[in-house]
């Protein structure tokens, strides 16, 4: 077996980022850190970090993409088919940062039933919803991230209709496979530890003073859910229930 390389000798980090993990957190703080002298950042400095979302024009999508070639810090809420399309190099480090199922549903119903929230799903108002017809919403523009996102992303299937629990397992398969070619899996549960660890496997130092983007993370708990939704809250993320706890018996380090 060949030797695994050294995350110093990786060239592209790309983050994977799971809406409601704190990833504009993990994005800004590395961010900032970015060398400016290297050779490869000579030539990329202008590109050091590149946004990519699934949800953009295809336009737009599109010269991101063409961008991102050539970045050193790529991230957004994009599915593994999309990193596909970035001509994946074994010099690639790939992380993401994973939540609680049930705990980041919950913190997506309240980010988007606030008036900030609402303004991202552009075909129904949203705003000030309750959380039984929030789960039951059935919208392009929200399925992809409050149904089973997890499982969405790493099977590259964040638009498609699962009619059975066949297709379901066979979509969670593929997302156990992809999720562990990760170099890195971090919690949310103790995500400035994490984030150290991280940072110091790239060598790359953060912003030790940050502004927590995702606010109802450090909020934790501060919601009751009623009893009459358990079963859809289940519905929404049940399969991403497997996937996380795969990751956490099989590729999480304690």
């Amino acid at each position: 077996m060949c030797p695994k390389m050294s995350s110093h000798t990786k060239k592209r980090i790309v983050f994977f980022h799971i809406p409601k993990c704190a990833g504009t957190s993990v994005y800004r703080s590395l961010g900032n850190g970015l060398p400016n002298r290297s050779p490869i950042d000579k030539l990329l400095r202008r590109h050091r970090l590149t946004i990519i979302h699934d949800y953009w024009h295809r336009e737009q999508r599109g010269m991101k993409l063409r961008r991102a070639r050539r970045s050193r810090l790529i991230t957004g809420h994009f599915q593994w088919s999309t990193y596909q399309e970035l001509m994946p190099a074994p010099t690639d480090y790939l992380f993401t940062f994973l939540r609680e199922p049930r705990d980041r549903l919950l913190s997506l119903y309240r980010f988007m039933s606030s008036p900030q929230g609402s303004k991202w799903v552009d075909d129904k108002d949203i705003e000030g919803i309750n959380i039984q017809d929030f789960l039951e919403l059935d919208l392009a523009s929200l399925n992809w991230q409050s149904d089973n996102v997890l499982v969405r992303t790493f099977s590259g299937k964040y638009n498609q209709k699962f009619d059975s629990s066949a297709e379901w397992d066979e979509a969670v398969g593929v997302a156990k496979c992809n999720l562990s070619k990760l170099d890195f899996i971090g919690l949310n549960d103790r995500f400035e530890e994490d984030l150290n660890k991280l940072s110091a496997e790239l060598d790359l130092p953060y912003a030790k003073e940050m502004t927590w983007e995702n606010k109802s993370l450090v909020s934790k708990g501060s919601f009751t859910v009623p009893n009459d939704v358990e079963e859809s809250l289940e519905r929404k993320c049940r399969y991403d229930q497997i996937l996380y706890k795969f990751a956490l018996e099989n590729l999480i380090s304690e």
